[in-house]
């Protein structure tokens, strides 16, 4: 699961997320770019639509993580032309969200969490 870092605290050399971790519970920090966040509405309906003979997609909805529109701001535009790309210029509505909410598989059972970093679309054909 992904966790979007909240604030980085100089003074006591530590960073606190938006979610809460159990001591001794092993993190890894990971990396992305500004383009992979621009670029990831894309890939989320190229992923819905895989296996699907001759999409024709007639409307949209794209649920995109509110803390990466504060890391590319100045490039949302260019997230929702890619998305209305994908989905064929067919129309979309869009929602910048904080507290997303997905189902996951842990350990063989599949659970609620809230999931930070989310793109989400829902397709209608």
């Amino acid at each position: 699961l992904l966790s979007h870092p909240h604030e980085v605290h100089p003074d006591t050399d530590s960073v606190s997320f938006f979610t809460e971790f159990s001591v001794g519970e092993e993190i890894e920090q990971m990396m992305g770019t500004r383009s992979s966040l621009v670029s990831h509405a894309r890939e989320v309906v190229e992923r819905a639509l895989r296996g699907v003979e001759a999409p024709k997609v007639r409307g949209g909805v794209v649920v995109y993580c509110g803390g990466c529109v504060g890391a590319v701001e100045d490039r949302m535009d260019e997230v929702a032309h890619m998305f209305g790309d994908a989905v064929g210029g067919a129309p979309f509505i869009g929602a910048a969200t904080y507290g997303e909410v997905g189902t996951f598989s842990i350990a063989g059972d599949r659970v609620t969490r809230h999931g930070n970093l989310m793109c989400d679309a829902l397709l209608f054909g």
